[in-house]
């Protein structure tokens, strides 16, 4: 079985030193298999939300689910006491894995900034994993698969 990772990558949230971090942590094999599978695959992962599900074109359905994915996880977490005493402050990236039944099957931290942020994020998505809040899975040769997708989730101080 493959493993597929996605990457999404948001400049105004990760830096070029972070993008490097993030590609640093794949092993050859990863990518060589990411690659393979990505040739055949017709769609990603994505966050289900229903005011996205009407939009016609792939890629403008797919920006309208990560804006809705980030607007749920904002309104949500709250931004852990220790971060904030010691200003803490930074990106998170998290490694969910989608099941071909479009769920999430486990989580892995891949960047920690510490004082609990990396915590409240690995928390967020085990409640999601709990309430079994649907996912549209990724989909090879037309078929639903399961897939890797990570998550970059922003920590700054105003």
């Amino acid at each position: 079985m493959f493993n597929l990772v996605y990457i999404i990558l948001f400049s105004f949230v990760l830096d070029i030193e972070n993008k490097l971090d993030v590609f640093q942590n794949l092993t050859n094999k990863d990518i060589v298999s990411s690659k393979l599978l990505r040739d055949t695959l017709l769609s990603e992962p994505r966050y289900f939300h229903k005011d996205c599900e009407n939009i016609a074109e792939d890629t403008e359905k797919g920006k309208c689910a990560n804006q809705q994915m980030y607007t749920d996880f904002y309104t949500e977490l709250r931004y852990p006491a220790l971060a904030r005493e010691n200003g803490i402050q930074g990106t998170v990236e998290v490694s969910v894995t989608i099941t071909k039944e479009g769920y999430i099957k486990d989580m892995r931290l891949i960047k920690d900034i510490g004082g609990g942020c990396g915590k409240a994020v690995i928390s967020y998505f085990e409640k999601m994993k709990e309430q079994m809040i649907p996912w549209i899975p990724a989909l090879q040769g037309g078929v639903p698969v399961e897939s890797e997708k990570i998550i970059p989730v922003n920590f700054r101080l105003e």
